[in-house]
């Protein structure tokens, strides 16, 4: 377990047309946050969520006016340094109908608010696990141990 501190509340809006999964991750290295705690909502032309079927993902793809109802996830990086965004959403259609999953890809629509809680304190990084292929948070001082008794 790992414990940190709330820092900074990050508040962005996103333009028509832009890639939701982008512009989060940019957000982040634009205010040079490690670890943090995605929330939004808004609105999306093209969604493709997947759920994980304990071997792989499974895709869907959705296009049209689609109500992102709410995205929460989380913002670390992984073993090179690199920011990643594991997300999840629930949406909606014209028709009321509800759909969601792991978000794959998204495009905003008209318009999609994000809000990133920075989590201060922390050292999480993502690490692909070896049984599953999923990325999994692991603190520094678990991932050195990890890599000297490989």
């Amino acid at each position: 377990m790992t414990v940190g501190a709330l820092g900074r509340i990050v508040v962005e809006g996103l333009k028509p047309g832009t890639n939701f999964i982008q512009e989060v991750i940019k957000i982040a290295d634009e205010n040079n946050i490690d670890f943090g705690v995605v929330n939004a909502i808004g609105t999306f032309s093209k969604a493709v969520v997947a759920y994980y079927n304990g071997k792989e993902y499974v895709k869907n793809t959705f296009e049209g006016d689609i109500e992102l109802l709410s995205c929460i996830g989380s913002l670390a990086k992984d073993e090179e340094g690199k920011r990643v965004a594991h997300l999840h959403a629930s949406m909606s259609n014209k028709n009321f109908e509800c759909f969601g999953g792991h978000l794959v890809e998204a495009y905003v629509g008209y318009a999609a608010e994000v809000y990133i809680l920075e989590v201060a304190g922390t050292e999480l990084i993502k690490v692909k696990d070896k049984n599953t292929g999923l990325l999994v948070f692991k603190t520094k001082e678990n991932l050195d141990w990890l890599k000297k008794n490989e």
